[in-house]
């Protein structure tokens, strides 16, 4: 086999595969890992896709000396999204809880909680969105 190529545009992932001269196969297989992101380094906006989506593969294949692709039976595949959170308590850090443990009325109190937010694509298990998104 020769090589592979992999070709991203806003909207499509495309491998393009390429055969070394004279080679001949009865079958080829090429593996894709659609591989999930989590929340280490936070989404910049929310997500457009939540439940769960049915994708479309569309694949062609263009043999030597052929003018155009000829477009194969698409491929589905099925994609969950299943958001989750888990908040903890809300913590004052502001007045100190010690020095000042009634809230009273006039005064500005800071709390610090984390969400707890794993966005559903790969599991929720996995490194979670802390900050509380404004």
């Amino acid at each position: 086999m020769g090589n592979v190529v992999r070709t991203e545009t806003d909207d499509a992932v495309t491998f393009t595969i390429g055969f070394a001269s004279g080679a001949s196969a009865a079958s080829v297989e090429l593996a894709v890992e659609l591989s999930a992101c989590n929340n280490y380094h936070q989404q910049n906006a929310p997500m457009t896709i939540i439940s769960e989506s049915t994708r479309t593969i569309t694949w062609t294949r263009q043999r030597a000396g052929e003018t155009k692709p000829t477009q194969l039976p698409s491929l589905t595949i099925t994609q969950r999204v299943q958001p989750a959170m888990a908040p903890t308590v809300p913590e004052r850090t502001s007045p100190d809880p010690d020095s000042a443990p009634a809230v009273n009325g006039k005064t500005d109190y800071t709390y610090l909680f984390n969400v707890n937010e794993a966005d559903g694509v790969q599991d929720d298990r996995t490194i979670r969105h802390t900050r509380p998104r404004a």
